[in-house]
């Protein structure tokens, strides 16, 4: 019988590729359990996906402005970890793997009452994450106070058994800033399955609509650390040269109304085209549909520490990339000469 493997999760789940990917190579030796949030209000609180066992926080009948509140990520949160515990008490797990700063003290909570191995996954930077995003909020001073995110980080780091991150960059950030974690930080990198993914059923329907376009495109999220608006302000002076170009950006966000009315702001209406959120199987299609992919997002603290999942995605399909001078996607482009 196999051991369990208990995953915690700030968001939702599906989609998160990070943390499928980490739960199918889980599957190897363990029986994954995971516990999401429940932002989306299902009612369905238990599913099975890709034969990881997923359990949802509680479905509030009425979703208020209160009840949001109750199943944020917040520190003492006791949905959290009243959840997380009976999860324990069921299905005895050998490790306990949480994604991500917010949910740490979970980790440390599981340690004190339970004989389960910690290990801690920083998909960012996150207190640098909370300098770019700004506090808003009533709470923000608490939830959002960068200050506070490193004390916690630090802490955190200290007790769990086993720490991983996105790059070698973080690792070698965090070993600076926090002698003697080194035996416990392992990179774990966002690279994409190439097989799998570069051999995903193309539509046709997508491929039709932009040929014989200049098409530059952009998959993921929008937000304001990502440098979309760069990307957007760059279209007037590239269209003199490139009169069909296209910018194609594929994803939706929380800055997303601030890129729509920069567009409008630029004069550039024909040139750029949103098309909101779409399912992760069809992103192969735009990408095939494109002359050129590009990450703008910005050389900072954050952006430095950690590559995302759509260069490798950009890569495996063929195609040349453009990205800013953020230290660790730039080596990886430097390395490989693909951009």
């Amino acid at each position: 019988m196999k051991m369990t493997a208990l995953m915690i999760l700030q968001s939702d789940f599906p989609p998160d590729l990070r943390v499928e990917k980490e739960a199918r190579s889980l599957q190897e030796g363990f029986s994954v359990v995971l516990l999401s949030s429940n932002r989306s209000n299902s009612d369905s609180l238990y599913h099975c996906h890709r034969g990881i066992k997923v359990f949802r926080l509680h479905h509030f009948k009425k979703s208020n402005a209160w009840k949001r509140f109750l199943i944020q990520p917040f520190p003492l949160n006791p949905l959290w970890i009243l959840k997380s515990l009976a999860l324990i008490r069921r299905f005895r797990p050998r490790v306990m793997h949480v994604h991500d700063l917010p949910l740490a003290y979970l980790g440390l909570v599981a340690r004190l009452l339970y004989p389960v191995k910690t290990v801690l996954d920083l998909h960012e930077n996150y207190p640098e994450a909370l300098k770019i995003w700004g506090r808003k909020g009533r709470f923000s001073f608490l939830f959002r106070n960068h200050h506070l995110a490193r004390i916690y980080e630090t802490a955190s780091i200290k007790r769990f058994d086993k720490i991983i991150v996105v790059d070698e960059n973080h690792r070698s950030e965090i070993q600076g800033r926090i002698p003697g974690t080194v035996p416990k930080i392992h990179v774990v990198s966002n690279a994409v399955e190439h097989q799998e993914y570069s051999n995903m059923r193309l539509q046709a329907r997508i491929l039709q609509k932009y040929r014989g376009r200049f098409v530059v495109c952009y998959v993921g999220k929008f937000s304001v650390e990502r440098g979309l608006d760069t990307a957007i302000q760059s279209i007037p002076i590239l269209k003199k040269r490139i009169p069909d170009i296209h910018l194609l950006l594929v994803g939706d966000g929380p800055n997303a109304e601030d890129l729509r009315s920069l567009v409008i702001q630029q004069d550039v209406m024909r040139h750029v085209e949103f098309t909101g959120w779409v399912d992760f199987e069809q992103t192969p299609s735009y990408i095939q549909a494109s002359r050129v992919c590009v990450v703008p997002q910005p050389s900072n603290k954050l952006i430095d520490n950690g590559i995302p999942h759509k260069l490798f995605q950009y890569m495996s399909l063929g195609r040349p990339v453009v990205v800013s001078d953020s230290a660790a996607i730039s080596r990886v482009v430097r390395e490989t000469k693909c951009g």
